[in-house]
């Protein structure tokens, strides 16, 4: 069995400063196990969690703790040590202490997967199959959805057909392949873009973005079905170095198809009549009214919020009379309201500190994106899920983060390597 494990060990840790080390082949293991699990976000949260606690003991182990006095992590300290502290304050305070403390384990997750990504080179090579391969059954079951109207697992498409639920049967299949579709995303576009290559293989990888695209479209999420062809014009423009023209070009003809498409679709009627009475009623719509709730929760504490986790209890008593209750959900809908409505301004500045002071470095390095796909398309997505204003849920919930963070990891981590990119195909 020793024999097993070692030899497992060099085979993942080959040419790095950590060959053969058991305990960082363990690590990569449970980062290559992310992006599959990200369906079934139960297991991806409990691999994600135990690569935050294998970290903790190697960085305990080799005394080396100098991650943690990076100015990120302290400002992630600060916004954990905040909610934590806001929820001693709250009603229900079980729920905001509990959910607060254990909220520290992404911030250490980013932190083990910027130190892996340094120490076993193979890694980025690696996860972009292992994001491929999920995109890949992500598709594969939401199309036959779509065709039979139930997926692999028996899931059932909702609301006429409009909406597909994929393979865990939740409403959310559109979100999660506009995040972790975006490495095969990138991957496909410098296949495509390199001459070099044989014309089937370009081939193949275009087709690879039109299923991906077709299936976000397909999904009913419109919100991020925008966000990701703006996140697709930019990898077009940034990842496949085409010329800005051409791929703003490129967008507007997959908007002008998918407009034409969702005209002639029965499955896309009920959509297209709800987004026409979204935008007949105007700021009156639930769309609207549910992020306009979190605008008025935060105005009636607009310095230490309601508190972590507790807009679902404290949203009904900050509405007006005369508005449905409908328009308070668990969650404003839009994560930067969220932040403000639970932790107030105080609360916000260190969050947004932390997400700039990781995402500002991999912006700079925009240029090397082309060359490390899984930089460039862990960056596009973890931009296309900050930007803001973007109606499309929660952002402190376990199968929303459980994605994001390992992206963000990824993308930080590698735009700290400066160093050249493996050959993937």
């Amino acid at each position: 069995m020793q024999g097993v494990l070692r030899r497992a060990s060099l085979t993942l840790t080959r040419g790095g400063p950590a060959e053969g080390d058991a305990l960082v082949a363990l690590m990569v293991v449970l980062a290559l196990a992310l992006a599959p699990l990200a369906y079934p976000h139960v297991l991806c949260d409990v691999a994600l969690t135990a690569l935050a606690c294998l970290f903790l003991w190697r960085s305990y182990r080799g005394r080396d703790f100098a991650w943690a006095r990076q100015p990120w992590f302290v400002a992630a300290l600060l916004f954990w040590t905040f909610i934590v502290v806001r929820g001693l304050f709250t009603p229900h305070m079980g729920m905001a202490v509990g959910t607060g403390l254990a909220w520290i384990r992404f911030p250490v997750a980013v932190a083990a997967l910027c130190a892996l990504v340094a120490v076993v080179p193979r890694l980025p090579g690696l996860m972009v199959w292992a994001y491929t391969l999920a995109t890949a059954f992500g598709v594969f079951d939401a199309l036959l959805e779509y065709v039979r109207g139930r997926d692999l697992f028996g899931h059932p498409s909702v609301f006429f057909g409009s909406r597909l639920t994929g393979p865990t049967g939740k409403l959310d299949i559109g979100v999660k392949l506009g995040q972790i579709g975006m490495p095969a995303v990138a991957l496909a576009l410098v296949v495509a873009a390199d001459r070099a290559r044989p014309l089937w293989l370009r081939l193949l990888a275009v087709l690879g973005i039109a299923l991906v695209t077709a299936v976000i479209f397909l999904s009913g999420e419109r919100v991020v079905f925008v966000l990701y062809l703006a996140c697709l014009g930019g990898g077009i423009w940034l990842v496949a170095r085409v010329r800005w023209w051409k791929a703003a070009a490129c967008v507007a003809a997959l908007v002008v198809a998918a407009g034409l498409t969702a005209t002639h679709l029965p499955s896309m009627k009920p959509r297209i009549a709800n987004t026409a009475t979204n935008i007949h009623a105007g700021v009156k719509t639930v769309y609207l009214q549910t992020p306009l709730a979190g605008v008025r929760v935060f105005r009636d504490a607009p310095w230490f919020g309601v508190g972590f986790r507790q807009y679902r209890f404290a949203c009904p008593a900050h509405q007006p009379p005369d508005l449905p209750p409908v328009t308070c959900n668990i969650h404003p809908h839009e994560f930067w309201i969220e932040s403000l409505a639970e932790n107030g301004v105080l609360g916000t500045l260190p969050f947004v500190a932390m997400i700039l002071l990781l995402i500002v470095p991999v912006i700079r390095r925009w240029p090397v994106w082309g060359d490390e796909p899984l930089l460039g398309g862990a960056a596009l997505a973890v931009l296309g899920h900050l930007w803001p204003v973007a109606i499309t849920g929660s952002f402190f919930v376990n199968q929303r983060e459980i994605v994001f963070w390992p992206l963000m990891g990824f993308a930080a981590g590698l735009a700290a390597l400066r160093r050249p990119s493996k050959t993937l195909i």
